[in-house]
């Protein structure tokens, strides 16, 4: 499964940079790259990230007008861009698979977002750095020497205040924090001349102190026991909510240590089920699983055994649905086997299920199900083809 989430972080990057050559040339073709990178970015998971970019635009065409002696026209411009931009989310939204993506988030896992933690995790992600990234925001929203660059500092509030507002989880704010440090830099610099020298190695020796017990959490430098044993010694330093998962419960290990865990093995059940089947069952076999990792995973380790390619109704596996799904035999792949799917087939066998209590897929479970009724096997095929038809238009 392709999904180029380091593309969210480098989208914030470029935007915040044409932003700040925005703010510091004033040429409106830089307007034009910034909104190029919006688009660009729409197809990741960076709903707040257009939201936040419309606001963006307009904030730095009403900054420009403080400068430019023609920026009139320049910010009529800006604001048509933005209408233009507006009107094309409101035609597309039903069908992106983003936006239905962004919608069972808000159901599911936005839920459970408190805004509690949601600032907690601000001053936690970035900890060793907090003193170099405070001092850009105030060198953004209230030095004299920063004015120039103040409509960063008002997208930077206001793509906050979005996430706070829709429940963002607090990892979606990440991205804007290169343009905060880059601020605290030009910050550090004013202030450290001559006998402020020293602040310079001070604030460098500080960061690099205070960063040393958070690695773990960012990199896996560590095995799953040393993990747990770190994560409950570091907790004085305020890390308990890095064990805090998507469910809104406290855990053993960070759910990104946890999502790296148990992939190979649900790939093994996925190729221990297709071994049971016979020649015949094979021919006539469809692999389907949940979510989207399940589906690579079994992808992944299944090719060498000569697995089909797993179908999938979870995110960016709707455009590899077939245009038509033919089976009589069903591999189904799910945390629960559910009474849908019971009622549907007349023998369903549990081939086996995950057994990784420190992974986050813990529990999944993989059913070969044959003899399926009539009314399944349409209910599949019609579902393929409103996928095919929602892509299409």
């Amino acid at each position: 499964m392709y999904q180029p989430v380091f593309f969210n972080q480098f989208y914030w990057l470029l935007s915040m940079f044409l932003l700040w050559l925005n703010c510091s040339i004033l040429i409106a073709e830089v307007s034009d790259f910034y909104w190029v990178t919006v688009g660009m970015g729409i197809p990741e998971q960076i709903l707040n990230r257009f939201s936040g970019g419309g606001i963006a635009g307009r904030i730095t065409a009403h900054t420009a007008a403080q400068f430019a002696p023609a920026s009139q026209q320049y910010f009529c411009s800006n604001c048509r861009t933005f209408n233009d931009l507006a009107k094309y989310i409101l035609a597309t939204c039903q069908r992106l698979p983003v936006f239905a993506h962004f919608q069972m988030l808000q159901e599911s896992q936005f839920a459970n977002v408190q805004i509690s933690e949601f600032f907690l995790m601000q001053l936690l992600m970035n900890a060793h750095a907090l003193l170099l990234w405070l001092a850009g925001l105030v060198f953004l929203l209230f030095t004299k020497s920063g004015k120039k660059y103040r409509a960063i500092g008002f997208c930077i509030v206001a793509l906050f205040a979005i996430l706070i507002a829709i429940k963002g989880k607090a990892y979606y704010t990440l991205g804007i924090y290169p343009a905060l440090f880059a601020a605290g830099g030009a910050a550090v610099e004013q202030f450290a001349t001559q006998k402020w020298r020293w602040v310079n190695p001070l604030l460098l020796g500080l960061m690099l102190l205070s960063a040393l017990p958070l690695v773990p959490f960012g990199l896996p430098v560590l095995g799953q026991n040393a993990m747990i044993k770190h994560a409950k010694w570091s907790q004085f330093m305020g890390t308990a909510e890095a064990l805090r998962w998507e469910d809104g419960k406290m855990h053993d290990l960070p759910q990104d240590y946890a999502d790296m865990i148990g992939w190979r093995e649900i790939g093994n059940l996925g190729i221990a089920a297709w071994q049971k089947l016979t020649p015949a069952e094979r021919d006539s076999a469809i692999i389907y699983t949940e979510n989207y990792g399940q589906a690579g995973a079994i992808w992944y380790y299944g090719r060498p055994e000569n697995l089909p390619q797993p179908i999938s109704f979870s995110d960016n596996y709707l455009f590899w649905v077939p245009e038509k799904i033919q089976f009589n035999t069903f591999i189904y792949v799910n945390d629960e086997l559910g009474e849908d799917i019971q009622q549907m087939f007349g023998n369903i066998e549990l081939a086996g299920s995950l057994d990784k209590p420190l992974a986050r897929e813990n529990g999944v479970q993989v059913y070969i199900c044959r003899d399926p009724k009539p009314e399944f096997l349409e209910y599949a095929a019609g579902i393929a083809k409103r996928i095919k038809q929602s892509l299409h238009h």
